[in-house]
């Protein structure tokens, strides 16, 4: 797993420094690069109630997050799990909101998990155009998820 500061290790040469701010009565970290401070990763458990769109820099209304890279966490969540995981999200979400997802498919009965089988299906349920949610895949190719081989997914997902 890649940690906010290993980030900015590994993208020296365009974030040549980083600081990052303890943020009170969370226990959660933000981790500020760049001359300008133009990017943010916000370090949080992302089931605490204390994580609001205000805290991650917008209002109840606007704003919230500018862009979410979910490399392979929602194959991680237990299946009965992900419905909370991806209310989470959308409570971070603002109204341009991008995100970056990356999920595996393959047989669930070939494999217990995780890394947990996510399909389109699951997909459209959990972010249901309904509420104005677009899901478009990017590109899809062959992965290996311990010892077998399965699809990865990668999406671009945003409300319009």
């Amino acid at each position: 797993m890649l940690s906010a500061p290993d980030f900015f290790y590994e993208q020296s040469a365009a974030f040549p420094s980083f600081r990052a701010e303890k943020i009170a009565g969370t226990g959660f970290y933000r981790y500020i690069g760049g001359d300008d401070d133009r990017l943010q990763i916000l370090q949080a458990d992302i089931f605490s109630p204390l994580l609001t769109r205000e805290l991650v820099g917008g209002n109840a209304v606007s704003d919230g997050v500018a862009a979410v890279w979910d490399r392979a966490s929602l194959v991680a969540v237990q299946p009965a799990m992900r419905g909370a995981y991806i209310a989470a999200i959308k409570r971070l979400c603002g109204p341009r909101t991008q995100i970056l997802l990356n999920v595996f498919t393959y047989d669930q009965a070939a494999m217990a998990g995780p890394p947990f089988s996510v399909t389109d299906a699951h997909l459209a349920e959990l972010l249901p155009a309904a509420e104005g949610w677009n899901i478009k895949l990017l590109g899809s190719g062959p992965a290996k998820a311990g010892s077998m081989m399965v699809t990865s997914n990668d999406y671009i997902i945003h409300k319009e």
